[in-house]
């Protein structure tokens, strides 16, 4: 007896190795799985087209302040409708004004067809504290979509797709802004108009952009900006210029007319037939 004790206590720091090892590979795979189920491995998809919405109206909260600041509010504005479809409107670009002073509004789209809402709700997302405003109708966005599979899928876009839309646009030279996000809990949908950009903005995100630019512009004397001045700044305060990375001027940039134009002669040239409007909806940028 005394003799096959050695043996088992031999045996013993095996099998634990053994199970660990096998806890480890079992870990991985399913690391490796959520993540592929979460589309790390999708290559993102961007492309411009004609957007996937008419004219929206929206409530609102307006919030300055970082991505986890946005999501707090997707989930109080998910948890008054949660059949209503999220949108968030990002009207800065992090790299140049940093995560804490991002612009952005979150919401939920509230004229939906298949999903009409009661009178009642909308009353109580204003007394909640929510806003209620319109964006128009736009001919042709910038476009990139994502499955909504699990929780990881949010931070797979963020990190993946949207720095890949912002690179399409500055390599484009497109002036496609804010960039919109719209999340139904099956697929989260990146849009960029190219159009009517400045009817995007909302009152608030105006309003602070403006008590910005008239406290760098006071004058030395003291003098404040007259409101002839205020009357000459942009419609849109948030410019190309900082919206898309590398800098590049919007006086630089083509209109979006002539790019657009540019890729509808590149499309007759390679299909050897004349090209519609319908054919952005199929149009990749990229090839």
């Amino acid at each position: 007896m005394s003799s096959s004790v050695p043996g088992v206590d031999m045996a013993a720091p095996d099998v634990i190795m053994s199970l660990i090892v096998l806890l480890l590979v079992l870990l991985f795979i399913t690391v490796t799985a959520l993540l592929w189920y979460s589309g790390l491995f999708i290559s993102p998809n961007i492309k411009t087209c004609k957007p996937p919405f008419q004219e929206l109206e929206i409530a609102y909260k307006f919030v300055r302040g970082s991505p986890k600041d946005c999501s707090m509010l997707y989930a109080e504005a998910h948890s008054l409708a949660p059949d209503l479809r999220c949108i968030g409107v990002h009207y800065d670009n992090p790299k140049e004004v940093g995560d804490s002073c991002m612009r952005s509004i979150v919401g939920l789209i509230i004229n939906d067809e298949d999903k009409p809402i009661a009178e009642t709700l909308k009353q109580r997302m204003l007394v909640k504290g929510f806003q209620i405003t319109k964006f128009p109708a736009v001919d042709h966005v910038v476009y990139a979509d994502f499955p909504h599979n699990s929780f990881l899928s949010v931070l797979v876009a963020v990190n993946k797709i949207v720095p890949a839309f912002r690179l399409y646009i500055q390599e484009k030279k497109i002036q496609a802004y804010p960039l919109i996000e719209i999340c139904d809990g099956e697929k989260i949908v990146y849009v960029a108009p190219l159009s009517k950009q400045s009817e995007f903005f909302v009152y608030e995100a105006l309003a602070e952009s403006e008590e910005e630019i008239t406290s760098e512009k006071t004058v030395d004397d003291g003098e404040e900006i007259s409101s002839k001045d205020v009357e000459e700044l942009p419609d849109t305060i948030s410019s190309i210029d900082s919206l898309v990375e590398g800098g590049s001027k919007v006086e630089d940039l083509p209109s979006n007319e002539e790019v657009l134009d540019s890729l509808e002669d590149k499309n007759k040239a390679s299909n050897g037939s004349e090209a519609s409007t319908e054919s952005f909806e199929e149009l990749q940028l990229d090839s």
